[in-house]
């Protein structure tokens, strides 16, 4: 029995922006600058909780990296393991799709909790922001 991946669609005229040779679906140029506002907007909220912001950057890169892995791997592992089995180098095929919300978040908030308590700073203020 084979698996095969979905083609990734979007709807609409708006479905990628191309600049020059490169395209981009519509879908991750939204994800992606929506997440450079969150990391501006939290890097900003630091100078008036008086929190430094370098640790508001090192914080969110974590908290990316995590979630961007914690998503790909519940998809691998839980809603088309037999597909990854059977192609295991789809699994670095990221343009095809393939993430949960849920693992995304979980893995990122169990990564920021850990450098805060690696860092030794109090976890309240941070999790206010």
């Amino acid at each position: 029995m084979t698996h095969s991946h979905p083609p990734f669609i979007t709807q609409g005229p708006w479905n990628q922006v191309s600049l020059g040779s490169l395209t981009i679906p519509t879908y991750y140029l939204i994800i992606s600058l929506t997440i450079c506002f969150a990391i501006f907007w939290f890097y900003k909220r630091c100078e008036r909780w008086e929190l430094h912001q370098d640790t508001a950057l090192n914080l969110s890169f974590f908290i990316l990296l995590f979630g961007f892995l914690g998503a790909r791997l519940t998809h691998v592992f839980f809603e088309a393991p037999f597909f990854y089995l059977e192609n295991p180098q789809a699994v670095f095929d990221i343009f095809a799709g393939g993430f949960v919300f849920f693992g995304g978040a979980i893995l990122g908030y169990l990564a920021g909790l850990a450098y805060l308590f690696y860092k030794k700073l109090d976890l309240w203020p941070w999790h206010d922001i």
